[in-house]
């Protein structure tokens, strides 16, 4: 087996998606991009960091030893996670356009996540002693998670691409079309047990809602902690509902940042009511909306959400899970 092939069998998702947000990365400042000029900037670039790493996988073309591939990917893994680090902290100084605000936050985290695999990897080539272990190197670290993860990103920013008529590819798509070996079953069993908490969650905050829009202005604050104490219980039992879920690889990022965002919404929240006595009037009360925590937690969410939405329909799975409410 030829090593060159296989060690990009294992990292195609990973340098395809990576490839495509390469463009965006070196935007070299200036303000926010509009959308169109965003996407030209990343397909003008994808070629070239294609073309970066094609360089630095080339020694590995011919290798047919192992040991020899392992001493080449030594010296190969770090570079490359040099190369991610170095586009992530130009990626980190773009100013987005506000239509790709949450992707761009999204894409940050995921390239975290692929620099931390891809250092990994050098501490776990000790146990290679075939191919076949090579091969299973990528499959078994972080990774694969790490890949999958980019790749989505990928996936949701063309998608994005389409949904303004911006016609792009960014060939995201990784052999396994997107999907965690093709068991499309799991995903819609998840989704669907999904689809059911976020309907139950939807019927709790609407009721929320509403009962925080029937207080009076001159209403006691003992009143707007009674309506909160309900929200928040709902919000729990969501979460309590979310970890019960066990979400296939392509859903499960996305589905442990929900539960990590809803974790935060729930601890501000519970603050707030704990310490309600403080308040004197709803306006003091009602505050707590612009808590900067409370925020940063609620765009989190509607990254998530909107990337699991996006795992639902490039699978075909028929789910809305209310991402614009």
């Amino acid at each position: 087996m030829n090593v060159r092939l296989l060690v990009v069998a294992g990292a195609v998702g990973l340098l395809l998606a990576f490839g495509m947000m390469a463009g965006a990365c070196k935007n070299g400042g200036g303000g926010a991009l509009t959308l169109e000029e965003f996407f030209q900037r990343v397909d003008e670039l994808d070629s070239e960091l294609n073309e970066q790493s094609d360089a630095l996988f080339a020694s590995l073309e011919d290798t047919q030893d192992p040991a020899e591939a392992v001493e080449q990917l030594r010296d190969i893994f770090p570079q490359q996670a040099g190369l991610f680090q170095d586009f992530r902290d130009d990626l980190a100084d773009l100013d987005p356009p506000a239509e790709a605000e949450s992707l761009h936050h999204e894409a940050l985290e995921a390239f975290d996540g692929v620099i931390a695999a891809v250092d990994g990897l050098v501490g776990q080539l000790d146990s290679v002693e075939s191919l076949d272990d090579l091969d299973a190197l990528f499959v078994d670290s972080e990774f694969s998670a790490a890949d999958e993860r980019l790749t989505q990103v990928c996936l949701d920013l063309e998608q994005l691409a389409a949904d303004n008529g911006i016609t792009v590819d960014f060939n995201c798509e990784d052999e396994s079309d997107g999907t965690d070996g093709g068991d499309t079953s799991a995903l819609e069993d998840y989704f669907q047990e999904l689809d059911g908490l976020e309907n139950v969650f939807r019927v709790s905050g609407d009721a929320a809602d509403a009962a925080f829009a029937a207080l009076e202005a001159t209403a006691p604050v003992a009143d707007a902690v009674a309506v909160l104490e309900d929200a928040v219980a709902g919000i729990d039992e969501f979460v309590a509902g979310l970890e019960g879920l066990d979400p296939p690889a392509d859903a499960a990022p996305f589905h442990d940042e929900t539960i990590a965002g809803f974790g935060v919404v729930s601890e501000i929240l519970h603050d707030v009511i704990d310490n309600a006595g403080q308040y004197a009037t709803l306006d003091e009360f009602f505050a707590f909306f612009n808590d900067p925590g409370l925020i940063e937690a609620d765009d989190s969410l509607d990254g998530s959400c909107a990337a699991l939405q996006s795992v639902a329909d490039s699978n075909g799975i028929a789910v809305d899970l209310g991402c614009e409410d």
